[in-house]
């Protein structure tokens, strides 16, 4: 995807579609591994619907409140984490701030000067700021952009499991 910019940020964004730009930087991505995501997002719903349509009507109205707020704080958490601009690299010109004698970390595949804490994705075919890892669940890179909707992803999915199995000891003391 191509947009033109005078500021000196990039032009491309390598494998990735990017839209909802603020400033010449994408404000949402989508990554390669799109697939990935559509699946795990879908499998999430059928997981939702199941809870709503099978196990919530055998449990209280407030632990079917709790397991909703919990699962809507997962799948929330997943969409941004998957959608969110990971924080790729805009700079094509050098900044001025970067201290004499501290190299140019400039990647020749995305033409942008990188700071020390920014990586090349070969997947993504972008450098991304803080670059975490690459995850084919969200479909991209997990970085400076996502990585915290990231780990509350992962920290609802614990909370998700753990109310399972509250919830089924709860309902197999019952009876």
């Amino acid at each position: 995807m191509e947009i033109e910019s005078s500021k000196g940020l990039r032009k491309n964004f390598g494998h990735l579609k990017c839209f909802g730009f603020i400033g010449g930087e994408p404000l949402f991505c989508i990554g390669p591994h799109w697939p990935f995501f559509l699946c795990l997002f879908t499998f999430l719903l059928i997981i939702g619907l199941f809870f709503i349509c099978f196990v919530s009507p055998s449990i209280s109205s407030s632990n079917t409140i709790i397991g909703v707020s919990v699962f809507c704080f997962l799948l929330i958490n997943f969409l941004m984490a998957a959608l969110i601009n990971p924080g790729i690299e805009m700079r094509t010109v050098r900044d001025e701030d970067l201290e004499p004698d501290e190299p140019d970390n400039f990647c020749s595949i995305c033409e942008v000067y990188k700071s020390n804490m920014t990586e090349h994705c070969d997947d993504c075919g972008v450098c991304v700021q803080e670059y975490d890892h690459h995850c084919p669940w969200t479909g991209k890179c997990i970085g400076r952009g996502n990585i915290n909707f990231f780990y509350s992803f992962l920290f609802g999915l614990l909370i998700c499991f753990l109310y399972c199995i509250v919830t089924m000891a709860m309902t197999i003391q019952e009876k």
